[in-house]
């Protein structure tokens, strides 16, 4: 049965119990229920993912056999025989790696398929580890050679011209082994510790013992005493592990400096970042300055939002606190519930957006219910949040929902499917190696999306785009103010400890920071001096968080040319998602027009953040 289409009436197959509404489509009554995925498409059985695993050592094997007669002699035929094998040893781990994890996600209490994820994890890095040699030898052969063999494999030019791109920063093979039994030993056992406290912990709240996950949740609360108690009790038990991260930070930014910059001779630690993500040292020096400069954009939205919220100076504790209109504030008090917009509703929204902007992005977001790629039920054990997961082009990507019926979830629903729409596009025409764009651009067309979205509500349910307005600055916050401080952190943090500075001076410093950051108008209580050591991604992934800024501000320079040319940018915008990761960031917003070295470019983005500003001051 086509998942999309109810053929009987069934009103005990949803999650809400209430009047689901019917939109007529090419003369079939199509209807949204919240359901389960089906990931057939990636396998049936956990025995088709062995099969996979066993395709997987073969290709393995037979690369091996042609191990002796790589030499920058090799035809042309030869390599690509030897590329294809590469290519088809990445779709069936790809895939099987795909189909575990989702089954995790699905039901994180399912033992099997934990234990198969597992399995996949360690088989891969086993297999993987034999097949080191290919790039290894690739970017030693001579420059001519090298030009010759990428021509013969078009399908995969890019991926391997960035792998020799990086040659300058690669070490012997004798050494590069050592690094790699160093950080198994070292800073990855390291972030296993950190991960073993920082996930681990558990939080008293009325007596009761609840996750991370759970508390979080508090931080958005409407009452100001649960959002204070909320951070002060995340914050408390990371200050009595204080000592032991600041150890692990100190050690993982020692470690990084010791490989990075006096063995690779990276010019700077956050150029190793920059040059994984194949964008100029100066592109990203624009970014963070322009950024630096708009900060005052967030402080005007948290003055507003501390005297919509009654308070006479706004607190770090109000960061995520909910806006809502003294009316819905009343009914709140009344312990009267907030109507819930049902998933039939928020589908039938979502798709008349993407139609209105372009009838592939419709086409695209349709064909993921049609086919039963996203699990929208709330079920026992399923990942909390949401997610959209690709794997090969072969394959559409599938999209995980805890849908409430709240606002934020029609947002999200948006959200997610322009993640599906922007790998459906470049899948279209790319090999596994070029198919996923690079992270800086990963978030475009998502949250172009929510912009799309906010844009149609304003027309369909001027309330609800109000509050998605506010959800909207929140995020453009979280995602590009936020992310961007980090990274300013840890560039003072790297240079902090290369002098030896303590686990007190990374707190001073990130305080002093935080202060400035928020302005004069915000109160940062002294809880906050705990914050840098609960934030993963800069143990885990130095530098990483500036992709989220860059990916953000595209997004809104996009719709503030969508804004002022309307349909003509759709084919342009459609080409730059179709790229997929096929070229550097540069050369792939070049498409569109738009020079990421630009201080221009970047502001324009930030300018659009100032019109949803001026929209909230004004309602």
């Amino acid at each position: 049965m086509d998942c999309a289409t109810l053929k009987h009436k069934n009103t005990t197959d949803f999650f809400f119990s209430r009047r689901f509404l019917y939109a007529r489509i090419e003369s079939v009554i199509v209807q949204y229920k919240l359901q389960s995925w089906d990931l057939s498409s990636l396998a049936r059985t956990h025995e088709d993912v062995e099969n996979y695993l066993a395709k997987a050592e073969q290709c393995v094997k037979e690369l091996e056999k042609l191990k002796p007669a790589y030499v920058h002699t090799i035809s042309e035929k030869d390599f690509a025989h030897i590329i294809s094998l590469v290519e088809k040893y990445t779709e069936v781990v790809c895939v099987a790696g795909q189909y575990a994890s989702l089954k995790v996600s699905e039901n994180s209490k399912d033992s099997e398929a934990t234990a198969l994820n597992a399995r996949i994890d360690s088989v891969s890095a086993i297999l993987g580890n034999r097949m080191l040699w290919v790039t290894l030898d690739f970017v030693k052969f001579p420059k001519s050679d090298i030009a010759r063999l990428i021509s013969a494999v078009p399908h995969a030019d890019y991926y391997l011209r960035h792998t020799v791109a990086l040659k300058d920063f690669l070490l012997s093979q004798n050494e590069e082994r050592v690094i790699n039994l160093k950080n198994v030993n070292g800073s990855n056992a390291l972030l296993t510790v950190y991960d073993i406290f920082a996930t681990g912990f558990t939080f008293s709240w009325n007596g009761v013992q609840i996750t991370q996950n759970e508390l979080l949740a508090r931080v958005r609360d409407a009452s100001p005493k649960i959002r204070k108690r909320a951070y002060e009790t995340l914050f408390k038990v990371f200050k009595e592990q204080e000592s032991v991260f600041g150890e692990i930070y100190r050690a993982i930014v020692a470690d990084w400096r010791a490989e990075c910059i006096e063995l690779r001779h990276y010019p700077s630690p956050i150029s190793v970042r920059n040059t994984s993500n194949d964008i100029s040292d100066e592109a990203v020096k624009t970014l963070l300055k322009v950024a630096q400069k708009n900060q005052t954009v967030f402080q005007e939205y948290f003055v507003l939002k501390a005297k919509l919220l009654g308070t006479k100076k706004f607190r770090r504790y109000d960061l995520y606190a909910p806006i809502v209109s003294r009316k819905e504030n009343k009914k709140s008090k009344n312990n009267k519930s907030k109507e819930k917009i049902s998933y039939q509703e928020a589908c039938e929204i979502v798709l008349e957006t993407f139609k209105e902007f372009s009838s592939v992005f419709h086409s695209l977001a349709k064909s993921m219910f049609d086919e039963c790629h996203i699990h929208s039920l709330i079920s026992q054990g399923k990942n909390q949040g949401a997610f959209c997961s690709s794997s090969v082009p072969s394959v559409k990507p599938y999209v995980l929902l805890n849908y409430v019926g709240d606002e934020r979830s029609v947002s999200t629903l948006a959200h997610e499917l322009g993640h599906a729409i922007h790998f459906m596009l470049a899948a279209k025409k790319h090999s596994v190696f070029h198919a996923h764009a690079c992270l800086p651009l990963a978030e475009t067309a998502s949250i172009f999306s929510e912009l799309l979205l906010i844009d149609k509500l304003k027309e369909l349910k001027p309330k609800l785009a109000r509050s998605l307005i506010f959800q909207e600055l929140d995020n453009a916050y979280a995602s590009i103010g936020r992310q961007i401080e980090f990274v300013a952190f840890e560039q003072e943090a790297h240079e902090l400890i290369k002098n030896h500075g303590s686990t007190n001076d990374l707190k001073e410093l990130y305080v002093k920071r935080l202060r400035a950051h928020f302005g004069k108008d915000c109160d940062i209580p002294q809880c906050f001096e705990s914050e840098w050591s609960y934030v993963s991604h800069i143990f885990h992934t130095p530098f990483y968080c500036y992709a989220y800024g860059f990916g953000n501000l595209l997004a809104c320079s996009v719709f503030a040319q969508y804004k002022k040319q309307g349909h003509k940018i759709a084919e342009k915008f459609i080409a730059l998602l179709s790229a997929g990761g096929s070229a550097s960031p540069q050369d792939i917003v070049k498409l569109i027009g738009f020079d990421i070295a630009s201080e221009g470019f970047w502001q324009q983005g930030f300018d659009v953040l100032k019109e949803l500003l001026k929209g909230v001051k004004k309602s």
